[in-house]
């Protein structure tokens, strides 16, 4: 039998580095191609950084122009606002002034009329009290005219006061008519104390006489008391008297 044997040679030394070294190459080459596409890939991504950041400082840019834009004219509107706020407060104080005013002007035209009141009132009063002090003045003449006696001079005509020469006792009488439809309240008094009183109406006669202490000096009158009266007179009727009689000096 033919022996066998194994038909692939077996490989030398320099064949297998020949190899090796091939490999190698081939790896060296597409290393460097890589290197290359990633030198290329990076040139194009800065390329597109580039752009990138030029649109996007262009967009930043317009932002913010824009942004300042509104800004204005927020900033006009708040002006344009402040000055709406002050023209709304200025009117409101001008209101309120307005009706100040207003107030003031109805109080003065209230003024004007209790002013015009006050003097009719006035000329009333400086009526009336002409009037009184005329009336003083005749009954004042009439006293002064129809006294009947006057021992003593106790009776001061000029107050109508019976005026107590000496300390003593007296009797004090008076008497009063009252008008037509009218009332008169009368009273006798002693410095200004009340002793007895008197009242009258429709022409009645009221008369009291009191017997009193008198100390010298002490007065004694008569006097309208109640509501402001008239007494009915005539200047030649007695209708009205008054007298003081000293009963015994003390």
């Amino acid at each position: 039998m033919p022996t066998t044997t194994n038909d692939i040679p077996e490989s030398s030394p320099g064949t297998c580095v020949l190899d090796e070294q091939t490999r190698l190459s081939s790896l060296m080459e597409r290393l460097t191609k890589r290197v290359d596409n990633l030198e290329s890939e990076k040139q194009r991504l800065n390329v597109e950084i580039s752009g990138l950041t030029s649109w996007t400082n262009k967009m930043v840019e317009q932002s913010v122009k824009k942004t300042g834009r509104q800004m204005c004219q927020t900033g006009r509107k708040c002006v344009k606002l402040e000055e709406k706020y002050e023209m709304i407060r200025l009117s409101s104080k001008m209101d309120r002034l307005t009706n100040k005013v207003d107030n003031l002007e109805n109080a003065n035209q209230r003024l004007n009329v209790e002013n015009a009141e006050l003097k009719t009132t006035t000329i009333k009063l400086e009526t009336l009290n002409k009037v009184i002090l005329d009336d003083l003045k005749k009954t004042k003449e009439s006293i002064e005219s129809k006294l009947v006696v006057g021992e003593g001079k106790g009776y001061d005509s000029h107050h109508g006061h019976f005026i107590a020469p000496v300390s003593g006792l007296y009797l004090i009488s008076a008497t009063t008519h009252s008008c037509s439809n009218q009332h008169i309240w009368s009273e006798i008094v002693r410095n200004g104390e009340r002793l007895a009183s008197m009242f009258g109406q429709t022409y009645d006669f009221a008369s009291h006489t009191v017997v009193v202490s008198l100390k010298q000096n002490d007065q004694v009158w008569v006097r309208n008391h109640g509501q402001l009266t008239k007494a009915h007179a005539w200047e030649d009727r007695n209708y009205c008297s008054f007298s003081g009689v000293l009963i015994a000096s003390s």
